[in-house]
Order: structure tokens, then C-alpha cells, then sequence
């Protein structure tokens, strides 16, 4: 879907509603939700960091509802499009995909065009407290967090990624 261009308003509203949801809501309780739906809440709220120098290009396909705690895998959304923003420097391409897998699973992709991941540093990617950011720029817990949540969802994370080529998270 094409970009919503809401009033300012109307904008800070949502990202209020989205960024509440995030911070509390329902903890492990678990109901059906539109995936879309969510990353469209994580893309509002990750506004910010995003406008004029990152562009998000979507490509979503036909897919269920799924059950899940919304929450929880909103903060996986997050983590990966922070991430992905941060990579990517002074202007790049963020895309996220979705599409049925065949079962009764669903595929999310989020890829950037950044500066990409070392070799030597994707064994520890999802560590805990490992980060390839400065002092005072990252925790190192983002990914650690979002590798906790999907399992506990039944699905699984993999990352690829080429120095100067960028990630892809799925």
C-alpha cells in the first residue's frame, strides 16, 4: 500500500497508539493480528529516524492473521528496522516483505542496502550485549530480544549479510 499521509494531528496520535501498544500491551497474552498492520504501527513510530534519508519499500503478500503477543513482535520489528536505519548512514533503501511459506507459516524479510555485516561478526550477532556500535549507541540487546521472540512464536531468524551489501533479517 501506498504511503498515508495523515495530518500532524492525526500522525502524533497514532505513533502515540502505537508506541502505548508497544509499551503495554498484554504481555504474553496471545489473540490474532494482521502482521501488516503492525509493521505499518513500527514504521509510524520509527518515523523519525527514517524520514527524508531512508526509503521503505514494501511488498507485502497474501497472508493470514496470525496469533501472537502483537507486542512482542512489534519490538522484534522495531529492533530490525532500527537496526537496518542505522546501517544504512546518510540515505538507503529499507525493504520489508512478507508472503505465505507454503504451511501455516508466514515469512517476514527486512532488508537494508547499509554498510552490511562483517563475517567474523555474524556468529555473535544475536548475543547478548554484542554490538558493532560505539559507546553510548546500542546495548547489544536489540537482536538478542527479537532471537527470544520469534522461536517463542514457532519461527526462527536467519541473517544474511555482505560487507558493503548490506542485511537481510527472516
Amino acid at each position: 500500500p501506498a504511503d498515508v499521509r495523515l495530518a500532524p494531528a492525526g500522525r502524533i496520535r497514532g505513533i502515540v497508539r502505537d508506541v502505548r501498544g508497544l509499551a503495554h500491551g498484554g504481555g504474553q497474552r496471545r489473540d490474532w493480528a494482521d502482521l501488516h498492520a503492525l509493521i505499518e504501527g513500527v514504521l509510524r513510530m520509527a518515523g523519525p529516524q527514517l524520514r527524508e534519508r531512508v526509503r521503505v519499500e514494501r511488498s507485502w503478500g497474501t497472508i493470514p492473521p496470525v496469533r501472537c503477543a502483537a507486542q512482542q513482535l512489534q519490538q522484534v520489528f522495531l529492533n530490525l528496522v532500527m537496526n537496518a536505519a542505522q546501517a544504512i548512514g546518510e540515505s538507503g533503501t529499507i525493504r520489508i516483505a512478507t508472503a505465505p511459506d507454503g504451511s501455516e507459516r508466514v515469512v517476514v524479510h527486512v532488508e537494508d542496502d547499509g554498510a552490511g555485516v562483517a563475517p567474523e561478526h555474524l556468529e555473535r550477532i544475536f548475543d547478548p550485549f554484542f554490538t558493532t556500535k560505539a559507546v553510548g549507541e546500542g546495548l547489544g540487546l536489540g537482536l538478542a530480544i527479537a532471537h527470544g521472540i520469534v522461536p517463542s512464536h514457532g519461527g526462527e531468524v536467519r541473517v544474511e549479510s555482505r560487507p558493503g551489501a548490506g542485511t537481510r533479517f527472516g
